[in-house]
């Protein structure tokens, strides 16, 4: 059973709200604009030249999945493998392989929910360019039969190539891609002798330690106001919601994620919603995929995940309802004084 309660989520949600060093430990900080946004990185240790150090190895690590799998840098995996869409196979970087078929197993997992065939659809939209349309069913159809799938997706680990089988086909990894970056930038940190660190990249967090963070949750239309608090060690945080960015035709207002399924954006009555894994690049797509799925769908698929837990904010009568998977019971702790639990649904 999911657990509901009236307290307030963002969808930019995560701020550091404590950190407690060790007596001959300081906290070393770096800021810097990689993957289209900012990343902050923050880390524990007595000595100066080696959280320099670990910091550019994590900054390094993010710089190079940015080159790997950006599709808007010419000459990175994406770019190739889609330009090359119909023709051969692409030469790719392991990491980029690992990243799609990751994607491709929360794609299974979600019952195609999530999918990063859903370039041409992003297109249609108008989404990539920002010059918004709503195309004709038609038009929607003809992309959903021939262009979207994940299972389309041709990948050879032995000759570390990848295809898309059909020409107008492209893949966005923009809902894993972020992910992955955080997650090699933690390990970066942790193979460099650091014990305790922050990652975040425009949202996307690892949070690395034992003794873990408290990471604070924001309201998803009021971004400097703060209602809640999660504690995370050695876990990664990711959060997807469709308010931010949109547009509104016929008096409808469509959100930037894409449901595969339909090819429409998503229709769903979640706001935003927040989950919680061992990885980030898992986070990153499963948030996605809960919020597409909406919150009963969504949250159930999270059920069978060991060690993936969600938060999901609904607006029920002018109230935004929060409901969360039962392994963040007594992880959460509310700072606003008008929530109230509404107990076991």
């Amino acid at each position: 059973m999911h657990k509901a309660c009236t307290f307030l989520v963002g969808l930019a949600c995560l701020l550091t709200l404590h950190s407690s060093c060790g007596p001959s430990e300081r906290t070393f900080e770096r800021t810097g604009f990689v993957m289209g946004t900012v990343a902050e990185i923050k880390v524990e240790s007595p000595s100066k030249e080696a959280a320099e150090k670990a910091l550019d190895a994590a900054f390094s690590e993010l710089e190079a999945v940015d080159e790997a799998m950006s599709a808007y840098r010419e000459g990175s995996d994406v770019a190739r493998i889609n330009a090359s869409a119909g023709g051969s196979p692409v030469s790719v970087r392991p990491g980029t392989i690992a990243v799609l078929e990751e994607a491709g197993r929360v794609s299974a997992l979600s019952g195609g929910a999530f999918d990063v065939t859903v370039g041409p659809l992003i297109d249609l939209w108008g989404f990539r360019t920002r010059t918004f349309r709503e195309p004709g069913r038609g038009d929607i159809e003809d992309v959903l039969a021939d262009l979207v799938g994940a299972g389309r997706v041709e990948m050879d680990w032995e000759r570390g190539t990848v295809r898309l089988p059909e020409p107008g086909m492209s893949i966005d990894l923009g809902g894993v891609a972020k992910g992955y970056g955080v997650d090699r930038a933690a390990r970066a940190l942790g193979e460099s002798g650091i014990e305790r660190g922050l990652v975040n990249v425009g949202g996307d967090l690892y949070c690395l330690g034992e003794k873990g963070w408290r990471i604070g949750i924001r309201h998803p239309r009021e971004a400097k106001r703060l209602l809640a608090r999660l504690d995370v060690a050695n876990m990664a945080v990711a959060t997807s919601g469709g308010y931010e960015n949109y547009f509104e035709s016929g008096g409808r207002r469509y959100c930037h994620i894409m449901d595969p399924r339909t090819g429409y954006p998503a229709e769903t009555d979640i706001i935003s919603v927040t989950a919680v894994a061992g990885s980030c690049v898992v986070a990153d797509a499963i948030a996605t995929a809960i919020f597409i799925l909406g919150e009963d769908e969504g949250l159930a698929l999270v059920d069978g995940m060991p060690g993936v837990d969600a938060v999901a904010a609904r607006e029920e009568d002018g109230v935004i309802v929060i409901s969360t998977t039962p392994g963040l019971e007594g992880k959460i702790e509310i700072l606003d004084g008008a929530c109230r639990m509404s107990g076991e649904r």
